[in-house]
């Protein structure tokens, strides 16, 4: 009952802060030794796993084919870039 557009996009932005709560107020120093610790990078990969479900979830809801979606995007940056 909750796998609409609306409530998945509501719950992948939360996901996503998630993540960035993890390396927040973090330098890039800092976060590269954080990031040698198993225990760390296991909880980053859960916060990651979390959004990418929701992300697929939500693209599957809105008829939206990741994979073509995907690939156009990284033609109109080749373009760009």
């Amino acid at each position: 009952q909750f796998h609409h557009p609306k409530e998945l996009a509501s719950a992948l932005s939360i996901e996503v802060s998630e993540i960035m709560e993890l390396f927040r107020f973090k330098s890039q120093g800092e976060v590269s030794q954080m990031l040698e610790a198993a225990e760390f990078r296991q909880k980053v990969g859960a916060e990651l796993a979390d959004s990418l479900f929701l992300l697929l979830l939500l693209s599957r809801e809105c008829g939206v084919d990741l994979r073509e979606a995907f690939s156009r995007k990284l033609e109109l940056l080749e373009t760009r870039y």
